[in-house]
């Protein structure tokens, strides 16, 4: 696990700016660093030796000195694929999965991504036809940023990298600002900075002659249809079985410590049960709670003592928001959730004792596991079975009338909707009747609606809205409902959010997190299976619970609890007043002229209610204000 960076075309002194560039990543690789350079052209990395430890630095060249490359990641397959090119006639130089890449390359070209089995980034540099070749694994599990002026390109593991560059203009993008706080991140391929891009999952980047072209390498729909279909359910679990066994088998493979976070849910708990039966030592786990009831810190200390672990526990304080402008510069761009702190700090407790981590990101987008999967599945039979006309005239205004402890009853999640929670459910329903998977989708996963925005905006910063055009958020996935509804999530949500945030938190402590779930292979098969295997009215993650039933492991049967942070419960606590102070005082708010003090101090008001959205909301201000701060963002 490293960052890599990269400039070439560049106008100056290219081995100097590489040199600032990866001094900037070095969190992500206090191990060793590695510069190659030639000309107008340089690549460098830093390492968190991980395989290999003792021969693997980089950059690694061909024996001919013709490529070179810089990676970042990890190759599970990258022994067998090593044995196959040996008996090709290749020569190795090292024992490490990098080589292993550079050797396809050298056979393959840009084909050799098909054999690989990981999470990466990597750039390769061609001396002869002075080209240069970048990759993003399938699912982006691994980040890769880019900036191009002319001929000149940039590209980073980190934003930060690039801005290293005093040429890297540092303009907000008024259309991503928009899609944030609807979102609580920046989808991509774009990113809050106007001249700053990320590589989409799934695609490789070529630079020749000054011009970039981008192209994708893999299609879910597509590789998931090359997969042969099993006839029954038996042989649909039986396939999964073997499928998660060998996911999680081989992100075992490590030269280092390594162990598992553990919630005491589900998902992290079949990974640990597996890692416990295929290891001889105890497997070393770390938890997190919040002091309340509504954690998972007790399930996960029995399940730990279950399964026979070395069990570790964290406990989130509310001083520990002061670590928030720490972790936004860590995360390069502001992400508007609170869980970003205490993912942040299970690393840090965890790289005391690992410096690999197996974590359960994945399950709940492959097999429907979210509270909005429920719903959306709800919805899909009531607009196929309730007539239009009932629902606008008696449905709707019986819901708008419904008072809010009522409504509380129906909602699944682990605190009281407040006031403009009960809005948000109103608008909702009155949607529900006819909004497409997509539109529906993104209504309950934002956190600002377009109702919300109406009283938000300054009209200074509507009019700059205005000229950037349409929203780009886009989920173009075809198929029936439910197919839709799954697809969307792999386009921004898991890369540009639920990975991107374990990546950058993480690796801001040199840890490296491997995510099981996300094995291609194992998306791929999940994506053809029927969706009764994976999610009904009354069961999710159907398969994975079969699963840990045959282990055996006790959280198969418990009801999924939300990872939840009371954010509410924090307010009136010194370290989070500052926090609003600090960054949302009324002569800030006016000085960066994008939002109206009236909506900030009822969003205050409606905090110190205890109104959870309204909370989250807030949150998500705070973190864009620290992000625009930090990294000296210009309004135009």
């Amino acid at each position: 696990m490293c960052g890599i960076a990269g400039t070439v075309g560049t106008p100056g002194d290219a081995q100097a700016l590489i040199s600032t560039m990866t001094a900037l990543l070095s969190h992500r690789g206090p191990d060793h660093q590695g510069i190659h350079h030639d000309g107008d052209v340089a690549i460098g990395m830093r390492r968190l030796s991980i395989i290999d430890l003792s021969s693997g630095n980089q950059p690694i060249s061909t024996q001919d000195e013709r490529y070179t490359i810089v990676f970042n990641g990890e190759i599970y397959n990258y022994r067998t694929l090593r044995s196959e090119l040996i008996e090709q006639g290749c020569h190795f130089q090292t024992h490490s999965d990098t080589e292993v890449i550079l050797q396809l390359y050298t056979l393959h070209g840009p084909a050799c991504l098909q054999h690989l089995r990981g999470m990466f980034t990597f750039a390769i540099w061609d001396r002869v036809k002075r080209k240069l070749f970048v990759a993003r694994d399938r699912l982006g599990i691994k980040p890769l940023y880019y900036w191009q002026q002319g001929q000149h390109l940039l590209f980073a593991s980190e934003m930060k990298s690039l801005l290293a560059f005093a040429g890297v203009p540092r303009h907000l993008h008024y259309g991503k600002l928009n899609e944030f706080l609807t979102l609580r991140y920046v989808p991509g391929p774009e990113t809050l900075l106007r001249d700053v891009h990320k590589l989409p999952a799934g695609c490789c980047l070529t630079w020749q002659k000054g011009e970039v072209s981008i192209e994708p390498y893999w299609s879910l729909p597509e590789a998931a249809a090359a997969w042969d279909v099993p006839h029954t359910q038996a042989e649909w679990q039986a396939q999964f079985d073997d499928l998660v066994q060998e996911s999680i088998q081989l992100r075992m493979i490590s030269d280092v410590p390594l162990g598992a976070y553990l919630s005491g849910g589900l998902d992290s708990s079949s990974i640990v049960a597996t890692m416990a039966q295929m290891s001889n030592q105890p497997v070393k786990t770390f938890s997190i709670g919040f002091g309340w009831e509504g954690d998972e810190l007790e399930e996960a200390r029995i399940m730990a003592q279950q399964l026979g672990c070395d069990h570790h526990e964290v406990l989130f304080k509310p001083e520990h928001f002061d670590l928030l402008p720490e972790i936004v510069w860590h995360s390069d761009e502001p992400l508007g959730d609170a869980i970003v702190i205490p993912t942040y700090l299970l690393a840090a407790e965890a790289v005391k004792h690992v410096k690999v981590v197996l974590t359960g990101e994945g399950a709940d987008e492959t097999m429907g596991g979210y509270m909005f999967h429920k719903i959306m599945r709800l919805s899909s039979y009531y607009q196929k079975f309730m007539p239009a006309t009932i629902h606008r005239h008696m449905v709707a205004p019986l819901v708008a009338r419904t008072p809010e402890k009522l409504l509380n009853v129906l909602f699944d999640y682990p605190a009281d909707l407040g006031s403009s929670g009960r809005e948000k459910v109103v608008r909702l329903v009155n949607q529900i009747g006819e909004a497409s998977p997509e539109a529906l989708y993104h209504h309950l996963i934002s956190l600002f609606d377009d109702h919300d925005k109406q009283s938000l905006y300054t009209p200074d910063a509507l009019a700059q809205m205005a000229n950037a055009g349409p929203s780009t958020i886009e989920d173009p996935w075809q198929g029936d409902f439910n197919q839709r509804m799954l697809g969307a999530q792999y386009g921004h949500w898991l890369p540009d959010n639920i990975l991107m945030r374990q990546d950058k938190m993480s690796m801001a402590n040199s840890l490296e997190a491997r995510v099981p779930f996300m094995d291609h292979k194992l998306v791929e098969f999940l994506w053809r299976a029927p969706l009764q295997s994976k999610l009904t009215l009354r069961q999710n993650k159907i398969m994975l619970r079969d699963y840990a039933n045959r282990i055996p492991l006790p959280s198969a049967k418990r009801r999924k609890k939300a990872f939840y942070i009371p954010m509410e419960n924090f307010f009136h606590h010194q370290s989070f007043q500052q926090l609003v102070d600090q960054t949302l005082s009324p002569d800030k708010v006016a000085a960066r002229g994008l939002f109206t003090q009236s909506a900030i101090e009822k969003l205050k008001a409606r905090v110190a209610n205890k109104d959870f959205l309204a909370a989250k909301q807030l949150f998500a201000l705070i973190s864009l204000e620290l992000w625009m701060t930090r990294f000296n963002v210009q309004m135009n």
